[in-house]
């Protein structure tokens, strides 16, 4: 895992948006969130509405690193919701955040594939913990740097 690091940081990537590609294009799998001092993932709920398969306590990731990236900046929010359409992100936020949103930045964590044993989509899960190979901060700019669209509520 640390020569996927060195790799992707031997290539100078210029922007937080630009490393995570690198790292998707290496296999790896991405967890947004608001706190940037997780050492390990443990499984817990999802803050998504409840869908059938969203039901159990599991570490959730993606591939898409635009849906993860939104979720580092703005997750844990009740009054939102996401839309995935041939690999574009459309994020539903009330406008009354719009100002809180542009000033905050995020964490994606940086996962190996191999704990993930479920996959629906684009969402993986892990019913065990995961550690992360690496962290990245993001901002709103690089959610759309990464063809992520908001339609503010």
């Amino acid at each position: 895992m640390e020569e996927a690091v060195a790799e992707v940081e031997k290539k100078n990537p210029e922007t937080p948006a630009q490393r995570l590609e690198q790292f998707k294009k290496r296999g790896f799998l991405f967890h947004g969130s608001s706190n940037n001092s997780i050492d390990t993932l443990e499984p817990k709920s999802t803050y998504d509405p409840k869908t059938p398969r969203n039901t159990d306590t599991a570490v959730f990731a993606t591939d898409n690193i635009a849906w993860t990236t939104i979720f580092g900046i703005y997750g844990g929010h009740t009054e939102w919701s996401t839309d995935v359409e041939n690999g574009i992100v459309t994020a539903k936020i009330p406008i009354k955040d719009r100002e809180l949103i542009e000033k905050t930045t995020g964490t994606v964590y940086v996962l190996p594939k191999e704990p993930f044993d479920e996959q629906h989509g684009e969402q993986y899960k892990s019913h065990k913990p995961v550690k992360p190979t690496e962290k990245v901060s993001v901002t709103l700019n690089d959610f759309y740097e990464l063809g992520g669209r908001i339609e503010w509520t």
